[in-house]
This record gives structure tokens, C-alpha cells and sequence, in this order.
């Protein structure tokens, strides 16, 4: 379930929430996708394999490439700091696991505000670390978030939306 939400999110938000012409404010930046190199492109067929850890050294190497460019790219940085979240979270290694997901939120905090669906990706994939590391109440509030976030941008009958309202509801069974 967790997968399906991240993936869909990832395909499904790049057009959310738009407004008519004469409603849209000016956004903070241009929004682009990560150019996916061979490194990522092998980290993702790891990952698809469900070879985490080398999922997560492929990520490594790679987002130390991207920082040591003389400009790296926010776009790029996201990306891989959130992708490399999933890989050390699905081998369990949730304490480092956070830690890329707070990146990957504070980097889409700075460029595309706090209530940019992104955000909310950021929030669900930490809320799912916290479920698996038993703190539920964690888990709830980074939910909550989501939830509100893709309520307002996708509307109420989103299945993005729905999937995290199911998480929220499974909660208090």
C-alpha cells in the first residue's frame, strides 16, 4: 500500500491544484522532475529487486555526486535524499531512514512552500517510519498533515487523499 500511494503521488502531482489562469499565483520556482542517471536507474532496479541496501549505497553515491557539483540541483537533491528514505526504510533502517526524509522535506519546504503535494509525500513517508517504529502518535501527526495537504490540492475523493485517510483510520482501530 505504501508503494502504490508514493508512486501514484509521484505520477498523479505535478498538475494538482491547479486554478484558472487569472487565479494562479506565480509559483516559487519551475517545477521539474529528477533526471534519472544510470546510478538511479540501478538504484531503482535494486530497489524493484528488493535488494534495499544496494539500493541505498547506489542513492549514496549518487546524491554525493549531485552535492559535490558546484550548483547542485534542489530538483535532484529532493529526489534523491526521499529515495534513498524509501531504500534504508524498506531494509529497516528507519533512525537513517528519517533523516533523509527531513532533508527531502526541508529542501521542498524551502522551494515550493508548505502546502505543495510534495510536502505531503514527504510527510506520508515519515509517518510510515514512525508506524513501523511504533510511535503511533508520530505517526498520526505526519499523517495529519498529509492528509490536509492532499484534501486541500487533490479534493476529498482523490485516491491519494483516500490512502492516507485510511492510515489516519487505522490508527484508531
Amino acid at each position: 500500500m505504501k508503494q502504490i500511494l508514493l508512486i501514484c503521488a509521484a505520477m498523479v502531482l505535478l498538475g494538482c491544484g491547479k486554478k484558472a489562469p487569472e487565479q494562479q499565483a506565480e509559483p516559487k520556482v519551475e517545477l521539474t522532475e529528477a533526471t534519472l542517471t544510470p546510478g538511479m536507474e540501478a538504484a531503482l532496479k535494486a530497489d524493484e529487486a528488493g535488494n534495499y541496501r544496494e539500493a541505498a549505497r547506489l542513492y549514496t553515491v549518487e546524491l554525493a555526486a549531485e552535492e559535490a557539483k558546484p550548483a547542485p540541483s534542489w530538483v535532484q537533491l529532493s529526489y534523491l535524499h526521499n529515495q534513498l528514505g524509501l531504500a534504508l526504510d524498506y531494509a529497516g533502517l528507519y533512525d537513517k531512514a528519517l533523516e533523509h526524509y527531513q532533508k527531502a522535506l526541508a529542501i521542498r519546504l524551502k522551494q515550493l512552500g508548505p502546502e505543495h503535494p510534495y510536502v505531503a509525500i514527504s510527510y506520508n513517508n515519515m509517518a510510515y517510519v514512525y508506524k513501523a517504529k511504533k510511535d503511533l502518535a508520530k505517526a498520526k501527526e505526519y499523517w495529519e498533515k498529509a492528509y490536509a495537504i492532499c484534501s486541500d490540492k487533490l479534493g476529498p475523493n482523490h485516491p491519494n487523499t483516500k490512502l492516507v485517510k485510511d492510515q489516519l483510520d487505522a490508527l484508531k482501530e
